[in-house]
């Protein structure tokens, strides 16, 4: 176990079908997992990190999947900095496609990376090196959103986006994957009613 230095601690929320999150509140050693080889982060449970988010995800799976009832977790994600693949900056995601690139040539698995999909890639690289290793090489993977849909405002965030190079924005979103249960823990139903109808 990693020394607590070594350790990320948050809050974390998850949004999904009411019934799954309450078996995995109950059941310490459940995950709802996930597959997901797309935009996002791979394979795994999926995490909000604020509850504006949560909220936003809440009413759109109320609006796409009329039939079922939903419900928010909030958690605890506990993890090694070792154990955090971190896609949210150019110097570890290079360091990640290097090392996909290497592994695939060494095992002549070059044809299987996406040019297209970074959620494929992750879990290529997760069962390639699993594979050689016999150990995951990571648990958890963050990654930032963009959704150019959300509205700025005019006093805090600039919404014409040619103005400057570098510039503070809301519309980007923090996502967590967690694919070890150990990783989540302090699980419980979070009742968010007070933002559901905003």
């Amino acid at each position: 176990m990693a020394e607590n230095s070594d350790l990320i601690c948050l809050p974390v929320f998850h949004v999904g079908e009411e019934n799954k999150n309450i078996e995995f509140c109950r059941n310490k050693t459940s995950i709802i997992f996930h597959e997901e080889d797309g935009e996002w982060a791979g394979n795994g449970m999926y995490f909000w990190d604020n509850l504006y988010d949560v909220n936003y995800w809440l009413k759109h799976l109320d609006n796409v999947c009329k039939n079922e009832k939903h419900n928010c977790v909030k958690a605890s994600l506990q993890v090694a900095d070792k154990s955090m693949l971190n896609l949210t900056n150019n110097h570890d995601i290079d360091e990640f496609e290097n090392e996909l690139y290497k592994m695939c040539s060494f095992v002549g698995k070059e044809n299987e990376i996406s040019k297209d999909y970074r959620g494929a890639n992750i879990n290529l690289y997760y069962r390639l090196y699993k594979a050689a290793c016999g150990s995951p090489p990571f648990t958890v993977v963050k990654v930032n959103g963009y959704y150019k849909n959300i509205p700025t405002t005019s006093l805090i965030f600039r919404d014409d986006h040619e103005h400057k190079n570098y510039y503070a924005t809301n519309n980007i979103r923090t996502i967590y994957s967690v694919l070890k249960s150990d990783n989540v823990i302090n699980r419980r139903v979070y009742e968010i009613k007070e933002f559901k109808n905003e």
